[in-house]
């Protein structure tokens, strides 16, 4: 009896202390889980704050992850925390025409890990969106910013731990980021942020979530935003053909944007009351119809295109009109000059058909060839003067061409789009292009006889 009782007791200790042990392996798991954890979000931390001030761009230009600051320690930015070297990497997509003007994504990791390893299942994620404007600062630059001028704020877009797949887990909460100093205490109850225009709370029992749309998709209402022309320049010259009876065409783009010029799509359609003041006699229809005319912008897209059109009269001269809009609730902020130098005869030189042509994020150039006969019995010299229905951040390039008597030569036009133009960020498929062309009486684009204006139009797409 005693022998039994003796074993029973032995095999309670036993398990005893294998249950002990086990406790505490299990609490120094926990406890450098904790530490690890730790290391991630210092180190993070330490990212967000290098990355807001130095954008190490173009090097962590999306879709590449690079070093979130220099100078990196065999090739990585990492640290040493709680006796873990954490290594973390950065990626931006940049928006230099926009308040949210950079949104970095962050992954950490163990810096035993590759890049590559790293960015496909991070440690820690976080999306940060900076912006590198001052407040109230409207004017756009087209370089990315250099310190002290940027990270004027930032807002947390997410904070997510855990290896995710993919490296893309979905936003958990979003909270503003103020001063020189990050802190985040994610997730949150509550989450605030400051970018504008427009905000959507959902809340439940224990949680409330903001999430923020970033422009150019941005939902808003009308109160304290614009209407803007976006053409540029503001100040175009067309030419039509007085002898022959024809017209000249163009369009114009309005858009609807903050007070800062940020795009936005409208949370119900707004419809623009489309306004010309005409100097001259030449008669001008919008959209197809008498002037005033009216345009909408749904609201999926930020903008809308008025095209129009001025006839011709048997007068040589030049002549112009102004195109504005209006809608209830928003600011007007700039008006369209079309100046239309307006040649009595023009029998001397025809213009061709130009075919249309078509840009992409990774073809940025359109080659337009317009074809020029000289019909002057002569050698004669043709230039482009200007290309109307450009958009800021796109500008056009050509040469002198020589065109001998009854003979047609085609004039090469390049126009380059920039992918921080409205006819990227807003997503505008199609347009008209004005190229107004000067004919010269010699053979090097020199000497200048009246008349000597001409017109051609082509479409301009984006894909």
């Amino acid at each position: 009896m005693a022998l039994i009782y003796i074993t029973a007791i032995s095999l309670i200790v036993v398990a005893l202390a294998d249950w002990v042990t086990n406790d505490l392996t299990n609490t120094v798991k926990f406890s450098n889980a904790a530490q690890f954890d730790s290391a991630l979000k210092s180190v993070t931390q330490l990212g967000i704050q290098n990355i807001r001030y130095n954008p190490q761009m173009p090097a962590t230009q999306s879709p590449q992850f690079a070093p979130c600051w220099l100078p990196a320690t065999n090739g990585e930015s990492l640290q040493v925390i709680n006796g873990y070297s954490v290594a973390v990497w950065c990626s931006t997509v940049q928006n230099l025409a926009s308040a949210q003007t950079r949104v970095v994504t962050l992954d950490a990791c163990a810096s035993s890990l590759s890049q590559g390893q790293c960015t496909t299942a991070p440690a820690l994620q976080a999306k940060v969106t900076f912006d590198d404007y001052l407040p109230g600062n409207s004017a756009y630059s087209s370089t990315t910013c250099t310190p002290p001028s940027c990270g004027s704020s930032a807002v947390m877009q997410y904070w997510s731990f855990g290896s995710i797949s993919g490296g893309v887990p979905p936003p958990s909460s979003t909270t503003t980021l103020s001063g020189s100093t990050t802190t985040s205490t994610l997730p949150v109850s509550t989450t605030s942020t400051t970018v504008p225009p427009t905000t959507s709370s959902t809340t439940t029992s224990t949680t409330t979530t903001t999430t923020t749309t970033v422009p150019p998709t941005t939902t808003t209402t009308a109160t304290g935003y614009k209407i803007a022309i976006i053409d540029s320049p503001t100040t175009q010259v067309m030419t039509s053909d007085a002898q022959n009876g024809t017209t000249t065409s163009g369009s114009v783009i309005f858009q609807l944007q903050t007070s800062s010029g940020v795009p936005f799509t409208p949370s119900s359609a707004v419809t623009i009351n489309v306004a010309t003041t005409n100097t001259s006699s030449l008669p001008i229809t919008m959209n197809g119809g008498a002037s005033p005319s009216t345009v909408t912008i749904p609201t999926t897209r930020s903008w809308a295109a008025v095209t129009f059109s001025v006839s011709s009269n048997n007068t040589q001269n030049t002549a112009s009109f102004t195109v504005s809009g209006s809608a209830s609730g928003y600011t007007t902020s700039n008006s369209l000059t079309m100046v239309v130098d307006q040649d009595a005869t023009q029998n001397l030189t025809s213009i061709g058909s130009v075919a249309s042509q078509t840009v992409t994020s990774g073809s940025t150039t359109a080659n337009f060839s317009i074809p020029i006969t000289s019909t002057s019995g002569s050698t004669r010299s043709y230039q482009v003067l200007s290309v109307g229905g450009l958009l800021a951040n796109e500008s056009s390039s050509s040469s002198c061409l020589t065109v001998a008597s009854n003979t047609t030569g085609n004039m090469s036009v390049a126009v380059t789009v920039s992918t921080q133009s409205a006819r990227f960020l807003s997503a505008i498929s199609s347009s008209t292009l004005n190229f107004v062309i000067q004919r010269y009486t010699d053979s090097a684009c020199t000497n200048v006889s009246s008349p000597n204006i001409y017109q051609a139009n082509a479409i301009l797409n984006k894909n």
